[in-house]
């Protein structure tokens, strides 16, 4: 589920969205994080005139505080 409530608009027909994201997760061992399996994470998408998109996500480990990750994803319609 994305929300992104901020929008710049860029020239060309170019923009911006930034907001967050939130999901289920998988592929955490058990002793990292076993009770939580819901993801919250900042996202910034850029989007392409033509729709397509380049999205990244920052994904903290608040309660560990050891390890985090930042993503990047290419987004195509179809």
């Amino acid at each position: 589920m994305n929300w992104t409530p901020l929008h710049w608009g860029l020239p060309a027909g170019w923009s911006i969205a930034a907001g967050g994201t939130a999901g289920l997760d998988s592929g955490y061992r058990t002793s990292e994080l076993a009770t939580q399996p819901v993801v919250a994470a900042g996202l910034l998408r850029v989007i392409a005139p033509r729709g397509w998109s380049v999205n990244f996500t920052a994904v903290p480990n608040v309660p560990h505080g050891r390890s985090g990750f930042i993503g990047g994803q290419l987004s195509l319609p179809l």
